[in-house]
């Protein structure tokens, strides 16, 4: 997974991060994986 790009929220209360895979055929399992990982993610 790559990170292609970040968007922060002027009050810094969230951000949306653009990701790409690097095998075709897998975005679906990729995301799948980034949404169990979710609740690890640091939020402040």
């Amino acid at each position: 997974v790559t990170i292609t790009g970040v968007n922060v929220a002027a009050d810094l209360g969230s951000a949306r991060v653009y990701v790409r895979t690097s095998s075709v055929g897998t975005e679906e399992a990729t995301l799948d994986g980034l949404e169990a990982a979710a609740p690890f993610l640091r939020s402040a």
